[in-house]
C-alpha cells in the first residue's frame, strides 16, 4: 500500500469510493491534501495514506505533531488564512490557531451546537476523562412549519442515529463504546435535542477544579467546522468571572426550557415496532410529570446522514405521523403543548392500526450485549445436538440432489456451498468491514453482494429460499426488478438488520445496460453505493439477487465487490418427470428443514468473531465454509462421508472460479484454428504481433464498453478501430489460473505446427 497517493482518483480507488467523495471530504475539512500538477496540466491533490485512513474512519482528531490544520508557509500567513479556525483571547489579545487540546484536560464539558459529529463525540468522550457531558442539539426550520409530528419522529430518529452511530465508531463489544454507553446510562453523558425554538449559538463550557473555560462564536461541535476550512471563529476566555456567568446563564435556560433529552439504546427496533414509550417527548413526559411544548419547527442538521436519517424519519412518520397530527394543534403564535392525555390517545390510535405493518417484521440485528434478535427476540442455541444433526442431513440432501442436473453438475453443487458460505456469514459482515477498515483501505474481499446468474431452471431462487428457511424459518421477502432501484435498496435495508436482502429475477438489462452519458450502469451503482454504505453505517444488510439471463459481461467494478456465481447447468427441460420428482422432494426439503443449524453455527462463529485478533488476514469465505465443513462433519453417521463439495473455500480461490466463464471464453476466442497470418486480422481471427495478440473484432470502442475481456490484460494504447490488442504473458497467465490449466500457453498456429512437423524428422537425423 503506497505511504502517498499522487491522485484524488487513485485515493478514492483504494477505499473503494467515488471522486466525488474525496473531492468532497477535502473541500469539508473531512480529509487534508496538498493541491499538485497534475498531468496534462491539470491540477490535482496529493493525498498520504494515514489521512485518507483517517477521513475513512470519520475522525478528524488523528494522532499528529501538526495541529489538526493546514497551515500556511510562515506564522504571519496563517493569521490572513481566512479559512482557519481561530481562537481569539479578547482579554489577552493574542490569536491562536484551534488545537483538540483546548477541549481536553477538563472534568466537565458542555455545549450548545448547531450541528453535531458523532465522530466527534466518541473521540472526545473517548480520549477524555469528563465526569460530566451534556451536548445540546440545535435545530433549523423544516419546509413545513405546521407539523409538530415531525419534530417527535425526528427526535425519535435522532435517537436511533445516536445508537448506531457510537456503535459504528467502536464496533459492538468495544471497551471504549461499552465504556461511553455506560457513561450515558449512568447520567453522566447527556444528549439533548432543541424542540421549542431554532439555535444558532455556539458555546463550550469546560471546567475543573483550577480552571473555568467559555468557548463561544461561529464554530459548531463538528470535524467541518473544528477542521478549520470554513473561516470559522471562536472567541476564548479563561476563568472569566462575566463571560462564564452570562453564557452558563443562557446554557441552562436553554436546556430548561427548550430541549428533549435523547438516548443511546442498545437496539435499533423496526419502524413499526416502536412504541409511543419509546419517544423521546413520551419519556420526558413520564419523567417530569409536566406537559412539553414545542414549536412547530423541525430539526435537519443533526447527527449521522441527512439522507439516510430522512429515510427513517419517514418511516417512523408512517407510524405516528397520523395520530399525532389528529391530537396536536398549534396555537397562532405555533405553540403545541403535548400533555400525557394527548400520549394515551396516541398510543390507542397506533395500537389499533398495528396490523397493517405486519409484513414488515423480518429484522435480524444484532445488539450491545452481543446477541442475535430476530424481530427483537433473542436467537438461542439448540438444546440437542439430534436437531442439529437432522437439519445437516437436510441440506446435504437438497445440495447433493443438483447431481441430477447432468453434466458439470459438481461444479453446481460447489458455487451452491460457496453461496451457502456466504449467505450464513452475511450477518457477520458488517463487523468484519468495520474492523478491517480500520486496518485501511482495501474490503474488496468482503463481499458485501452475492450475484447468481446464468441460464433459467438451474434453481437459483429456490436454494436461496431453501437457505433461507434454514436461517430465519420461512422463505424470504422476495423483491423483485422494480425494486432494484438506489433509493429503495436504501430504504428497504432498514428494515433488515442484518438480514440478507433477496431480489429475484434481475433483467440483464436492467443490470448490465450503460448509464446516461457513459455513467454506470443501474447495477454498478447500486452495488457501489450499498459498497460505499458498509463503510459508513454501523449495521447495514447483505444483498443477494438472481439473474435469469446469459448475461456475463460485469465491470471490474462490479468484479471485486460481488460474489459472482455463475450457474451453466439446467435441470433437462424435456423430462418431465425428473423435473417433477425433485420438484416434490424440493417441497418436502423445505418443509421438514428448521433453524436448528443455524442457530448453532452462529454461535461458534461468533466464539470465533469474538476472539479474532488477525483481522489483517480473516478470510471470511475460508472461515464460514471451514465452519460448515466441520459441522457437517459432526453430524455424520459411521457409515457416511462428506460429499465432495462440502470443502473450505478461501476467497480466492472462490474469486478465481468466477473467471472460469470468461476462460472457456477466451480459449475458444484463441483456438488454434482461427489464427490468421494477416495483420491486422479480419473479424473473429487473431495473430500475433510483438508481445501482443491481435483480435480481428467488429468495433474496440463496444466490444471495451461491454467488459468481454479482463481489463489488466487489455493493451488499451494499441487497441483502436476492429483491432483488439491483449498482452501475451498476461492473457496465458489469466487463463493458466483456472482449474485444469495450470500448463496453459498460446496454441501454436497451423501454419507453424505443419512446419514444425515438416522439420522434425530431418533434425531426427541428422
Amino acid at each position: 500500500m503506497p505511504d502517498v497517493y499522487e491522485s484524488a482518483e487513485e485515493a478514492a480507488e483504494a477505499i473503494g469510493v467515488t471522486l466525488q467523495t474525496i473531492r468532497t471530504w477535502i473541500k469539508n475539512g473531512q480529509l487534508r491534501g496538498s493541491r499538485i500538477r497534475g498531468s496534462r496540466g491539470h491540477s490535482n491533490w496529493r493525498i498520504t495514506h494515514a489521512d485518507l485512513v483517517a477521513a475513512s474512519r470519520g475522525t478528524m482528531f488523528e494522532e499528529s505533531a501538526e495541529p489538526p490544520q493546514l497551515r500556511l508557509d510562515s506564522d504571519l500567513d496563517w493569521r490572513r488564512d481566512a479559512l482557519s479556525l481561530q481562537v481569539i483571547w479578547p482579554m489577552e489579545k493574542r490569536v491562536d490557531l484551534f488545537t483538540p487540546d483546548l477541549l481536553t484536560g477538563f472534568k466537565k464539558f458542555r455545549a450548545v451546537t448547531y450541528t453535531v459529529s458523532i465522530p466527534m463525540i466518541f473521540k472526545l468522550l473517548a480520549d477524555n476523562k469528563y465526569e460530566d457531558f451534556e451536548v445540546i442539539f440545535g435545530s433549523e426550520k423544516l419546509a413545513s412549519e405546521t407539523d409538530a409530528a415531525r419534530i417527535i419522529t425526528m427526535q425519535r430518529a435522532m435517537d436511533e442515529e445516536l445508537t448506531k452511530g457510537f456503535v459504528g465508531m467502536g464496533g459492538v463489544g468495544d471497551p471504549k463504546t461499552k465504556a461511553i454507553i455506560d457513561l450515558q446510562a449512568s447520567g453522566q453523558a447527556r444528549f439533548l435535542a432543541m424542540s421549542a425554538s431554532v439555535v444558532h449559538s455556539k458555546i463550550y463550557l469546560l471546567e475543573r477544579e483550577d480552571k473555568r473555560r467559555v468557548l463561544a462564536g461561529s464554530a459548531n461541535l463538528s470535524r467541518q467546522a473544528l477542521s478549520g476550512k470554513q473561516g470559522e471563529v471562536l472567541f476564548g476566555f479563561d476563568d472569566d468571572d462575566f463571560h462564564w456567568n452570562e453564557l452558563s446563564q443562557m446554557y441552562e435556560a436553554l436546556r430548561s426550557q427548550a430541549s428533549t433529552s435523547l438516548s443511546v439504546e442498545a437496539d435499533v427496533k423496526p419502524a413499526h415496532l416502536v412504541a409511543v414509550e419509546d419517544l423521546p417527548v413520551s419519556r420526558q413526559i413520564e419523567k417530569s410529570k409536566e406537559p412539553v411544548t414545542l414549536y412547530v419547527q423541525a430539526p435537519s442538521d443533526i447527527p449521522g446522514d441527512t439522507n439516510v436519517l430522512a429515510v427513517r424519519e419517514e418511516e417512523l412518520s408512517r407510524t405516528f405521523g397520523p395520530s399525532f397530527r389528529d391530537h396536536l394543534k398549534p396555537t397562532p403564535k405555533g405553540e403545541v403543548t403535548v400533555t400525557p392525555a394527548t400520549l394515551r390517545l396516541v398510543r390507542r390510535d397506533v395500537s389499533s392500526a398495528r396490523p397493517i405493518h405486519k409484513e414488515s417484521s423480518n429484522k435480524l440485528t444484532y445488539s450491545l450485549d452481543k446477541r442475535f434478535l430476530y424481530n427483537s427476540s433473542p436467537i438461542e442455541r439448540p438444546d440437542h445436538l439430534d436437531l442439529i444433526d437432522q437439519d445437516a442431513y437436510l441440506l446435504t440432501r437438497y445440495i447433493n440432489n443438483y447431481h441430477e442436473f447432468g453434466r458439470d453438475s459438481e461444479i453446481l453443487q460447489r458455487n451452491y456451498f460457496a453461496v451457502m458460505a456466504w449467505l450464513y456469514f452475511a450477518p457477520f459482515m458488517s463487523r468484519l468491514r468495520r474492523e478491517r477498515s480500520k486496518l485501511g483501505p482495501g474490503n474488496f474481499d468482503c463481499k458485501t453482494t452475492a450475484l447468481l446468474y446464468g441460464p433459467s431452471n438451474c434453481g437459483k431462487s429456490n436454494v436461496i429460499e431453501f437457505l433461507y428457511r434454514s436461517m430465519l424459518g420461512h422463505p424470504p421477502r422476495p423483491f423483485g426488478d422494480r425494486d432494484f432501484v438506489t433509493t429503495k435498496v436504501l430504504e428497504q435495508q432498514y428494515a433488515a438488520g442484518v438480514c440478507p436482502l433477496f431480489y429475484d429475477d434481475i433483467r440483464a438489462t436492467r443490470f448490465t445496460s450503460g448509464g446516461r452519458h457513459g455513467g454506470d450502469s443501474m447495477g454498478e451503482a447500486i452495488i457501489k453505493a450499498y459498497d460505499r454504505l458498509h463503510h459508513q453505517l454501523p449495521e447495514i444488510p447483505c444483498l443477494v439477487a438472481t439473474l435469469n439471463s446469459e448475461a456475463r459481461e460485469f465491470s471490474n467494478e462490479v468484479r471485486k465487490r460481488v460474489l459472482l456465481v455463475y450457474t451453466s447447468t439446467p435441470l433437462p427441460s424435456d423430462n418431465t418427470e425428473l423435473g417433477e420428482r425433485m420438484d416434490r422432494e424440493a417441497k418436502e426439503l423445505h418443509n421438514r428443514i428448521s433453524t436448528n443449524f443455524f442457530r448453532e453455527y452462529l454461535f461458534r462463529m461468533e466464539d470465533k468473531v469474538s476472539s479474532e485478533e488477525d483481522w489483517a488476514s480473516f478470510d471470511y469465505l475460508a472461515e464460514s465454509s471451514n465452519l460448515l465443513f466441520h459441522m457437517f462433519k459432526d453430524s455424520l453417521r459411521d457409515d457416511e462421508v462428506l460429499p465432495e463439495w462440502c470443502r473450505r473455500i478461501s476467497s480466492r480461490d472462490f474469486d478465481d472460479f468466477a473467471w472460469e466463464p470468461k476462460r472457456n471464453q477466451m480459449k475458444m476466442r484463441l483456438e488454434s484454428k482461427l489464427y490468421s497470418a494477416e495483420y491486422p486480422p479480419e473479424s473473429w481471427h487473431w495473430t500475433l504481433h510483438g508481445d501482443d495478440i491481435v483480435l480481428g473484432v467488429d468495433d474496440v470502442t463496444q466490444v471495451l464498453r461491454e467488459k468481454e475481456f479482463p481489463d489488466h490484460i487489455i493493451n488499451r494504447e494499441a487497441s483502436s478501430g476492429a483491432s483488439l490488442y491483449l498482452r501475451k504473458d498476461e492473457t496465458e497467465a489469466f487463463i493458466r489460473r483456472g482449474s485444469g490449466d495450470g500448463e496453459y500457453r498460446l496454441p501454436a498456429p497451423r501454419g507453424r505446427l505443419d512446419w514444425l512437423k515438416r522439420r522434425l524428422p530431418a533434425a531426427k537425423t541428422t
